[in-house]
């Protein structure tokens, strides 16, 4: 018994009006898996799992369109990550910073010229203004100095942040 499909139906494919990019690469993404799931069909071989997955993007999709819907007018608060770099003697957070960079706002910046004008003189200023490490000093590499790159006491550290209207 054969069992040919001849149309996907307006349940399974039917454009919303797009309010961005991400509506249209949404429908072409679950067009692509039906237009799959059809052809695993007509060949014996599609399973409860070809499909399940199209059911969990399309729930997935559904839980972030809900979060990210605005409440009675506001648009949803959109969050930017900052980075900031910062080299040290050594691997504690309160020697002196000796160098720096950051990345705010999307523009990567070596920071003032001046070190006396840098925003913070150790990481745990930076740390005591919100900032977060997320990479500490990489201790193998301390360990032997005959094979040292680069600066070894560097710290990774991030806040997130609505950016500025």
């Amino acid at each position: 018994m054969e069992t040919v499909v001849t149309q996907v139906g307006p349940a399974l494919y039917n454009p919303i009006e797009s309010n961005g990019s991400g509506d249209v690469m949404r429908n072409q993404s679950i067009r692509r898996q039906v237009e799959h799931c059809i052809g695993q069909l007509r060949r014996g071989s599609l399973t409860e799992d070809d499909l399940q997955v199209i059911l969990d993007e399309a729930d997935m999709e559904a839980i972030l369109d809900e979060v990210n819907e605005p409440v009675e007018g506001l648009r949803a608060p959109a969050f930017r990550q900052d980075l900031l770099y910062l080299q040290a003697r050594s691997t504690s957070i309160d020697y002196p910073v000796l160098g720096m960079k950051i990345l705010e706002d999307g523009k990567l910046s070596d920071g003032p010229r001046d070190p006396e004008e840098w925003p913070y003189k150790t990481v745990l200023e930076a740390v005591r203004d919100g900032w977060r490490i997320i990479k500490f000093p990489e201790m193998a590499v301390l360990l032997d100095e005959s094979r040292s790159y680069g600066l070894a006491c560097e710290f990774i550290l991030e806040r997130w942040r609505q950016p500025a209207q």
